[in-house]
């Protein structure tokens, strides 16, 4: 960024900032006033630099604002009472703080390169490859463990207090898983893909074992809800059609609306079905 004087006919230049190298990313809008330097970042960050005339300035400058900035933001979820998880499409997985309004961590969704032959992913514009594109987040504060899933079928378990550390991977999905919730109970984290299925897993600790895996539906899943016991899960998919599944018999529950009906849900996302 230049900032350049004008008088008399005459161009000065005054000072040079350069953001590329100490920010790795480019200016995209600026605002000068009263010797004070805004800029907002191509990585969706805001910076200020104050008095960055005055001799005493620094040129490093002090981040505002931090955000997602490439594609769409998909994964949403609240830690605490005060805290906001989010990831998308720009290989960012990011907690905010809601009284500060400010993030307090980022981690990346992948540093693998991609390699071979791509499965079915959601469309994107993001130069990302899929790999790096998450698509859904949940989180227990039991563990302290964040679910995160790309947009490949890849379900890592990571650690809250440092986003990119992997505790481990959940193999399974054969696409895009676009939810995920941990059970009320914390003993469980389930998965709903984009191969019609859903997948869960128990919790032991640190370690996550295939508990069994709900394949009735017809089409992709697109939301399920935990009842508040743990004792059963309803889904719904892209054909509109919702479905009862039991953690004790790991079976679909074809009577499932009369089963489940004096049950109370640990939430209601559940899209519309018959």
């Amino acid at each position: 960024v230049a900032i350049i004087s004008v008088g008399a006919g005459a161009f000065k230049l005054e000072k040079m900032v350069d953001l590329e190298a100490a920010t790795l990313t480019v200016p995209k809008s600026i605002d000068f006033f009263k010797g004070n330097l805004l800029i907002g970042l191509r990585n969706g960050s805001i910076m200020e630099f104050k008095n960055i005339l005055s001799d005493k300035a620094e040129d490093n400058g002090k981040t505002l604002m931090q955000s997602h900035f490439e594609g769409e933001v998909w994964g949403l979820t609240l830690v605490g009472n005060n805290k906001l998880l989010t990831c998308g499409d720009d290989n960012r997985v990011m907690l905010f703080n809601l009284d500060t309004r400010q993030c307090e961590s980022i981690g990346k969704v992948s540093d693998t390169k991609m390699t071979g032959s791509r499965k079915s992913t959601a469309s994107s514009m993001s130069q990302f490859a899929p790999n790096k594109q998450a698509r859904a987040v949940a989180y227990s504060a039991k563990h302290g463990h964040v679910a995160l899933c790309s947009n490949m079928g890849k379900v890592s378990i990571r650690d809250i207090k440092d986003l990119d550390k992997k505790i481990a991977t959940l193999k399974g999905p054969q696409e895009w898983c676009e939810v995920a919730r941990f059970s009320p109970d914390e003993k469980y984290v389930a998965v709903g893909s984009h191969d019609n299925c859903i997948y869960v897993y128990e919790i032991s600790g640190d370690n996550y074992t295939h508990y069994c895996k709900f394949a009735r539906h017809a089409s992709f899943i697109n939301s399920f809800d935990w009842s508040l016991d743990g004792r059963y899960i309803r889904s719904s998919d892209g054909g509109h059609e919702r479905l009862f599944y039991s953690m004790e018999t790991k079976q679909h529950d074809p009577h499932g609306v009369t089963t489940t009906a004096e049950l109370e849900w640990a939430s209601h996302s559940i899209k519309q079905g018959e």
